[in-house]
């Protein structure tokens, strides 16, 4: 069954403005509750059987003895259970309650809510707050009695100051404050192992509630007084170190091992060998792809998605050995099963393509080997609808594909048949959603290798080969629409810079991607195809993709397509899709208008990646002082971003860059050209676009080992003095490009227009 994704609002990945990452910032509050909105939700049936459902499990747990089952009996009065005096009982219970279990998978407890924890990533720790768990819970069999990383974390206790501040209910403030608070320890857990699932356990004075989290939502366990029967948390304790399938603890990746020290002194000597940077141990992991022989060794992170409920896209570094030592790139990512295709299937026919043509990739990599692991290694979970020996109220979670009739999420599961043992590389959460279209938020996990490592934008040694490296990715998009595939999610972390290829810059990341030629025809039938696009007008496309156009056409004139799939193709280009800070403008704040996604607005997403990158990390002139990329990318909601991207294109001000005209040169000239889009309805094409690119890097005066710069952080909460236009130092006589040296760009100018570079669009 295919759907289409509604409309909803987008958000910032994460602010830009430092002063915002406070816990405590509304914006930061804001975003987060917009993440987590109808995503967590009460499990309907008994603890027992959320159990059985998110911790099946090995062996039976061994019964409390009676001195054990009073462990929390120094817990009696109110205030006993307030921060932090809570904490020392809850420890002592916790680790009595553990006692018995094997050395090698006994747990320990450590009061970790006055340590400040650092983001899991530190690549990216600067753009996100640091957290402090309650209650850590250290690794299986590791001892301690301190936490520096949530690297030592296995799971998270948090504890409020009473049964009022339980979140489920999601009624007041202090509810959503304490979800955000669950779910952000999630997030951690979550890209601090590159795990499947995790837990977090929520303690509300005399009860305990177990929140299940993987990247489609969370779902909350029946509260249970853990005082008075602790044995259903020495139960939960007992089945998180003993998973059914995997290692250590449940929600951990059953693909993936940590390496030995041995492991790890070699890949740092091949490392060496190959001339590039060095291993960084907490990314260290052997993985595989069960149906491939080869593991490949991760050294470092290069690409992170951060969003908890999310494709929570992770690229690594990896050393393959077989069949010879070399790089490749390992991604790992989590599809909408039923609603996108999986993006083996757009490399496999690019690969086709070019064997058959007997061509080479051009600003594109090739996989060497990938897989829907979520599909690979368990069939979907599957809803059975009643039948005859069943309660009228009941349904039953199966992992039967087999079974295909859908019960309404809220109906109560309270058995479950376990046909196949779960690895949670599907999830499961986004089944206890209060909606009838669950199953499109349901997600498998993605894994693919990638012949070429590439080193992010802001890695970039000088400005011409960024800008070499945009021209060859766009170049990279223009070869995979040609063949048939519209990449629809042109962002910062999908834009490549590449050493050592005929090509220095790559596209990557078609999780989003479309076969469009498809869609177009459906769109066409219709009669909702743009009319600005003459569908006719192919002659940008490879004569297959033609005949691919022209069959499907033929096809749905015959009614061969089936309807679920004329739906799914035709929606995929309706649907929004990318970052918000790059998205085109057409689609921001639709006010639940549709949009089709054209190769334009890929286009100018490039455009609006190149603008980011320059703002961050070269030494420029604006107006605005170093304040400009806050002001321009720094909204947190849709309304905002496109508020600022209007003003962008349509002011008098540019972007001077210090010392480099061909840059200063070739953004007038793309802003002009976006600007010119929406004031006359000229769309972007690769023609207009590449033109301004090529005849930039043709120039001979760009500048020598003008390499990026680190991201300059400002306090917003002090006033930034606006700046004046710049001297003749910065960059000798400013003038505007001449309408000659870019003819694709002409602009209609009124009279009075000014001639300096400060001045890109009518005022």
């Amino acid at each position: 069954m295919a759907y289409h994704t509604p409309l909803t609002k987008k958000t910032a990945d994460f602010l830009i403005d430092r002063a915002k990452r406070n816990e405590q910032h509304p914006a930061l509050r804001s975003a987060w509750s917009s993440e987590i909105q109808w995503k967590v939700n009460r499990f309907p049936g008994t603890l027992g059987e959320f159990l059985d459902l998110f911790l099946p499990c090995q062996t039976r747990c061994p019964d409390l003895t009676t001195a054990t089952k009073k462990i929390f009996t120094g817990l009696v009065k109110e205030e006993d259970f307030k921060e932090p005096a809570i904490y020392t009982p809850v420890i002592r219970g916790l680790r009595l309650l553990v006692k018995d279990f094997p050395p090698k998978k006994r747990l320990c407890f450590v009061d970790s809510h006055s340590t400040q924890l650092n983001f899991p990533h530190q690549r990216w720790a600067e753009n996100h707050g640091k957290t402090a768990p309650d209650i850590s819970v250290l690794q299986a069999g590791v001892e301690g009695t301190k936490v520096s990383q949530w690297q030592d974390i296995s799971l998270v206790f948090e504890a409020k100051n009473g049964a009022n501040y339980d979140p489920t209910c999601m009624t007041n403030e202090s509810h959503v404050n304490t979800m955000i608070q669950l779910s952000k320890n999630a997030r951690n857990l979550l890209l601090a192992h590159n795990a499947l699932s995790c837990f977090v356990v929520g303690i509300y004075a005399r009860n305990m509630r177990i929140f299940h989290f993987d990247h489609a939502g969370g779902v909350a366990s029946p509260p249970f007084d853990y005082i008075k029967e602790p044995g259903h948390l020495r139960e939960f304790l007992w089945r998180f170190v003993d998973p059914e399938v995997g290692n250590t603890v449940v929600g951990m990746d059953d693909t993936s091992t940590v390496p030995s020290n041995i492991d790890l002194r070699d890949a740092r000597k091949k490392l060496r060998a190959l001339d590039v940077p060095a291993l960084e141990p907490l990314q260290a992991r052997w993985i595989s792809i069960p149906s491939e022989p080869i593991k490949y060794l991760t050294t470092r992170s290069l690409a992170l998605n951060p969003r908890v409920f999310s494709r929570a896209t992770l690229v690594r570094e990896a050393l393959s050995l077989e069949p010879e030592r070399k790089l490749v790139a390992v991604k790992d990512a989590w599809r909408q099963a039923d609603v996108r295709q999986p993006e083996t299937a757009f490399y496999e026919a690019m690969a086709k393509w070019f064997e058959e043509h007997n061509e080479q990739p051009f600003g594109l990599a090739t996989m060497l080997c990938g897989a829907d692991l979520g599909a690979e290694l368990e069939p979907p979970l599957e809803v059975r609808a009643p039948g005859p020996s069943d309660s009228d109220t009941s349904a039953i979670l199966d992992n039967s594909a087999a079974s295909t009739s859908a019960a309404p999420p809220s109906t109560p599961p309270p058995s479950r048949q376990r046909v196949n043992a779960v690895s949670y590389h599907h999830t499961i959460s986004a089944f206890f959603r209060d909606c009838k279209d669950w199953r499109k938020f349901q997600r498998n996990h993605m894994r693919l290798i990638l012949n070429i490592v590439g080193r992010p934008l802001n890695g970039f040694n000088m400005t011409k080969v960024l800008i070499q490296a945009f021209c060859d990715a766009i170049k990279g998009h223009r070869q995979a629409y040609n063949i048939g595939i519209l990449h629809r999610d042109v962002s910062e972390g999908n834009i490549l810079i590449v050493d050592g290829q005929p090509f220095q810059g790559m596209l990557v990341d078609f999780d989003y991607a479309s076969f469009y030629l498809e869609a177009m025809a459906e769109l066409e039938e219709f009669g909702q195809l743009n009319p600005q696009i003459d569908i006719a007008d192919l002659k940008n496309m490879s004569s297959e993709a033609v005949e691919a156009f022209a069959e499907h056409q033929e096809r749905l004139m015959q009614g061969v397509v089936e309807d679920s799939d004329r739906s799914r193709v035709s929606n995929e280009l309706k649907e929004r899709t990318g970052t918000l800070r790059f998205m085109a403008i057409a689609f921001l704040d639709l006010e639940g208008e549709e949009v089709v996604h054209l190769l334009q607005h890929d286009l100018e997403s490039f455009y609006w990646v190149l603008v980011w990158v320059v703002l961050r990390h070269t030494n420029y002139f604006h107006r605005y002082g170093p304040d400009t990329c806050n002001k321009l990318f720094g909204g947190a909601d849709e309304e905002a971003c496109k508020s600022a991207k209007l003003k962008w294109i349509n002011s008098k001000h540019s972007v001077v860059v210090k010392d480099n005209r061909p840059l200063t040169v070739l953004l007038i000239s793309l802003t002009r050209l976006v600007a010119r889009a929406y004031e006359e309805g000229e769309p972007l094409t690769y023609e207009s676009v590449l033109e301004i690119f090529e005849k930039s890097l043709a120039r001979d005066d760009w500048p020598k080992n003008d390499k990026a710069i680190p991201v300059q952080h400002i306090d917003t909460s002090k006033e930034v003095p606006v700046q004046n236009e710049p001297d003749v130092g910065v960059s000798g006589s400013l003038k505007r490009p001449a309408e000659t040296e870019y003819p694709s760009v002409r602009s209609k100018r009124k009279k009075g227009d000014g001639e300096t570079l400060s001045r890109h669009g009518q005022d």
